[in-house]
């Protein structure tokens, strides 16, 4: 299994699915979105890879520029590319991880240069 993952995340030919040519760059790609959104989801889902949770909404969007980010957060739901987790501590505050498990683990290691998956 693990050397079916490290193919996935090496290989062009199965990588190109979620690379810059594929699911990364068609979220941060600069003329699809403008910089400042492109910028915002990049963020978001280099914060999600860098947890081993789902994070809260207010840890996402904190920060100087919440209305990107916020808005970076419904986009990328809308694409499936995060979803929210049901909130089990009870604080009706949402929190998010990336969907796909493959791209999660594709930015942590070549986006991030993180070993592991979290």
């Amino acid at each position: 299994m693990q050397q079916a993952v490290e193919r996935f995340l090496y290989d062009p030919k199965y990588a190109s699915s979620i690379n810059a040519s594929g699911m990364w760059g068609e979220v941060t790609n600069v003329k699809l979105w403008g910089e400042q959104a492109a910028r915002a989801n990049q963020q978001v889902l280099f914060a999600l890879a860098q947890s081993a949770d789902p994070l809260a909404e207010s840890v996402l969007i904190g920060g100087p520029d919440q209305a990107a980010l916020r808005s970076a957060l419904f986009s990328l739901h809308e694409l499936s590319i995060i979803h929210p987790i049901e909130d089990s501590l009870g604080s009706g505050e949402q929190y998010y991880t990336i969907s796909f498990g493959l791209f999660h683990a594709w930015i942590r290691r070549i986006r991030l240069g993180l070993e592991g998956v979290s």
